[in-house]
């Protein structure tokens, strides 16, 4: 998979707090719009079920990651996934919780709700040992799409909000 970003001039109800630029999944269907002063990684393969993306906060050369994320810094991972069952959200949402809890992870808030077009998703703040985290999951065609992050919360939350489907020639 490829990825495209562009600069845009975000349609008024979408209106974020950065200036942004977008990340657009043409094979998978969804773009996004991220700051425009953050790092996207090229799309890697994730095993034989699926790719990630990595959007993050500080500049760096492609590929040149620290060991850890920088003080004040913030990522997000872009997640397209193969999962069985298929279009079965409920069912990979409570997959998820499962395993927070057997990790010892507190689910600290959990939300179902709609993105554009009756496009169910399930938002949660998870508390790891290390860090709170965000994670949203929804399904994009056959696949799961899942973004996930750690660092500015109202940021990834913001991100996750202009989350939209695109036309693809599939």
């Amino acid at each position: 998979p490829t990825h495209t970003s562009f600069p845009t001039n975000t349609p008024a109800l979408l209106q974020t707090s950065f200036e942004s630029t977008v990340y657009r999944d043409e094979p998978a269907g969804f773009e996004l719009d991220y700051p425009a002063a953050w790092t996207a990684e090229t799309p890697q393969i994730g095993g034989d079920r699926g790719y990630f993306t990595l959007l993050t906060s500080w500049q760096h050369a492609p590929g040149e990651l620290p060991e850890g994320i920088p003080p004040g810094g913030t990522t997000m991972s872009i997640d397209v996934l193969q999962w069985d069952p298929k279009n079965a959200l409920d069912e990979y949402v409570d997959t998820r919780k499962q395993g927070w809890a057997a990790s010892g992870f507190e689910i600290l808030s959990e939300k179902q709700l709609m993105l554009e077009e009756d496009w169910p998703a399930a938002k949660f703040l998870i508390r790891t040992p290390q860090e709170t985290t965000f994670f949203l999951a929804t399904t994009i065609g056959d696949k799961y799409l899942v973004l996930s992050g750690s660092g500015d919360l109202e940021t990834l939350e913001e991100i996750s909000r202009t989350l939209r489907y695109i036309e693809t020639n599939k």
